[in-house]
């Protein structure tokens, strides 16, 4: 999922979510709604990769928000039904958290491939390894597709 934050900021203005909150609040639900389909495990810990303490304390208010207050999709019970814990569980690169570095790895080269299919300009050519780990993953492709929100 990749949004372009100018044009999301022309059209939604009305009602701009901070776009931090709204992709987040998207990508839980989805990850919420596998979690209800597939396991009869019902909650689960979110895990981002760190960044600087402004941006960590921004992504934790956003979190919060989505837990106790207006959520996008869902109810904030519903997310809280899934994700429990407060407090996200930060880790940082230093760590070498394999499932980080993969998720790191999938997200870069879709959201290369994502701005090149609605003709964005990209910020660096795909790598030949980020073409074969596109290639290697396109099977998996799920009822959402891939996403760019204006």
């Amino acid at each position: 999922m990749v949004i372009d934050k100018k044009s999301h900021h022309d059209r939604y203005a009305h009602d701009l979510w901070n776009p931090c909150s709204y992709l987040l609040g998207v990508m839980l639900n989805r990850v919420r709604g596998l979690i209800k389909h597939r396991t009869t495990e019902s909650a689960a810990d979110v895990m981002p990769e760190s960044r600087a303490k402004r941006e960590d304390r921004g992504l934790q208010q956003a979190y919060s928000r989505l837990l106790h207050f207006r959520a996008p999709y869902r109810t904030a019970e519903d997310y809280r039904e899934v994700f429990p814990d407060e407090k996200l569980k930060f880790c940082n690169r230093s760590m070498n958290v394999a499932d980080l570095q993969i998720a790191d790895l999938v997200a870069s080269g879709q959201k290369l491939q994502i701005l090149r299919s609605n003709g964005m300009p990209l910020s660096a050519v795909p790598s030949e390894f980020t073409l074969q780990v596109d290639d290697a993953i396109a099977h998996l492709g799920n009822r959402y597709g891939a996403v760019f929100i204006p």
